[in-house]
């Protein structure tokens, strides 16, 4: 029953590692046995369907830019009725003409909508608020909010038009407007023609006195790229009224929202008019990924997918993972060799240009790379104060020793930013040397409500103390006779032992098993077992 429950215990501790003993073993992560092991995920993502079993890369996710968020759509919820805000400050209502792309074809992230074009909507029913994706302002703070005079602000998206003939609208704000004299129409459009995307701002602007509006339109010099993303920037200057439009991080068009169209002219500046609703994908064929509204007028960064715009989310250190303290059973467990295999990806539209590797240096041509780093100790506690060491997939590791180590890896974006390394598992091979091998000589001698024991440590092994268990039966040792208590009795490095308190009458059964520097935890099979009967009047 003992061994039972030790071997359970060793079990429960090595996890993945699986049971553990005397010899060359292997401890795997990842692959088959999951990321379970991995405890740290810093800007690290799981990718499936790239190898047999999932894959860890750097995440192409966009992060949070604080309270300068208005509206972000990321479009990773898998499902169109879990697409949220991640700001929180507007609702939205999807249709069946939007319908989500996974990883493959997102921009960033682990997924963007997919538009059908096959629309139901008209002229009439966009009137009424219907389109394949609806937003309206759910709070007061919401930059459309009914009535809200804005300041600084940006819009941004990803593109992905499946055709440009024309007609078809990526963005339609619809709001009325309330002005000294009469109610008004107030729209953005930005919508697909001739080949390029061309905004209008109509009733949007207005001027100090709230008398006049200002209609405001420019196009892209640039066309569109056929079945390619494109990164779209629109932003605003409230102080110089500066208004700028950048495609993929060049600037395409500028002017000014004063009363002349000039610089240093009275500027008009936005008013968000009441019951708006802001129409996403109107007729539109293709993808819309990571849609963004900032109350900010925001940095041009990279437009790539491993990196944030405006350097202050910068992801050029790529991401780390590190995993838990794994526990390779024993005090003097050594390892001997790490094998990693992996590789590097880029995820172009639909199909991932995948070069893998089984061991290696894991630097790439394009200057994606991943690093390795390694440290052991006697207990998970005292894993922190030990320093990382590097190490190369499938070299010698020498001098690296302990019960506990823990791994970590580094991953590095291409040059381009366009591409991730990933890891796909990683084998720890290391000996190891189990518990301490029992004593020998193991002598009972019967006094009077007594037994003397005896025994002789054998020279090999790491003892550091000793069990004496005891019973009635044998191979039986549950007892609670002795005046020293219960079974087993820990006497350190002693190698005899006085067990009085026994009754008269009866068999007594002893076995000794030696354990480490872990503890008596950490005990090793039981000794040959001796017996004796205590007797009275026995000198």
């Amino acid at each position: 029953m003992r061994h039972f429950l030790g071997i359970c215990a060793v079990f429960c501790l090595a996890g993945a590692a699986g049971l553990f003993g005397l010899g060359e073993k292997t401890l795997v992560v990842g692959g088959k046995a999951g990321w379970g092991a991995v405890e740290t995920f810093d800007n690290i993502t799981e990718l499936a369907r790239l190898r047999p079993a999932p894959v860890l890369a750097i995440s192409s996710a966009r992060r949070e830019r604080g309270d300068k968020l208005d509206l972000y759509l990321s479009f990773d919820e898998g499902d169109i009725s879990r697409f949220k805000d991640g700001a929180g400050r507007y609702r939205l209502a999807a249709n069946s003409d939007i319908h989500v792309a996974g990883p493959k074809w997102a921009r960033r992230g682990a997924g963007a909508a997919l538009f059908s074009g096959v629309s139901t909507v008209s002229y009439h029913n966009r009137l009424k608020n219907t389109a394949p994706l609806v937003i309206s302002p759910a709070h007061s703070s919401a930059l459309l909010a009914p009535g809200r005079a804005i300041g600084d602000f940006s819009i941004e998206f990803f593109l992905f038009p499946n055709n440009v003939s024309g007609g078809e609208e990526i963005i339609n704000w619809q709001a009325t407007l309330k002005s000294s004299a009469r109610n008004i129409s107030q729209t953005i459009v930005c919508a697909i023609a001739k080949n390029r995307l061309a905004w209008t701002f109509d009733n949007f602007w207005v001027s100090p006195d709230n008398k006049n509006t200002k209609k405001i339109e420019f196009t892209s010099n640039s066309p569109l790229a056929l079945k390619a993303w494109s990164h779209h920037l629109v932003r605003f200057d409230s102080q110089t009224g500066l208004l700028e439009y950048f495609v993929d991080g060049v600037p395409e068009a500028a002017l000014y929202t004063s009363a002349n169209g000039k610089e240093g002219g009275e500027v008009y500046t936005p008013v968000a008019g009441e019951r708006g609703a802001l129409l996403i994908g109107s007729d539109f064929t293709g993808l819309i990924d990571e849609f963004i509204i900032a109350e900010a007028f925001s940095e041009i960064g990279s437009v790539s997918r491993y990196l944030e715009n405006g350097g202050r989310d910068d992801r050029r250190d790529g991401g780390r993972i590190e995993t838990k303290p794994l526990n390779l059973g024993g005090l003097n467990s050594a390892v001997k060799k790490i094998d990693v295999s992996g590789g590097r990806v880029k995820l172009r539209v639909g199909v991932p240009d995948n070069q893998h590797e089984t061991n290696g240096a894991f630097h790439f041509a394009d200057a994606a790379q991943m690093q390795f780093f390694v440290r052991a100790a006697n207990s998970p506690s005292e894993l922190g104060a030990k320093e990382w060491r590097t190490f190369k997939s499938g070299e010698e590791i020498f001098s690296l020793s302990g019960p506990f180590v823990q791994l970590a890896a580094a991953f590095y974006p291409s040059g381009d930013l366009e591409a991730s390394p990933y890891l796909e598992e990683i084998k720890i091979e290391y000996t190891e040397l189990g518990a301490p091998v029992p004593p020998v000589n193991v002598v009972a001698v019967a006094r009077d409500g007594a037994v003397d024991l005896s025994w002789k440590e054998r020279q090999q092994g790491n003892t550091a103390g000793y069990l004496v268990y005891y019973g009635t039966k044998a191979g039986d040792y549950f007892c609670e006779d002795a005046g020293l208590g219960a079974s087993p009795v820990d006497v350190g490095k002693a190698t005899r032992l006085h067990l009085d308190n026994l009754k008269n009458g009866t068999l007594y059964f002893f076995a000794i098993a030696a354990y480490d520097e872990l503890g008596a935890g950490h005990a090793g099979e039981f000794s040959r077992e001796a017996s004796a009967r205590p007797l009275g009047m026995i000198e």
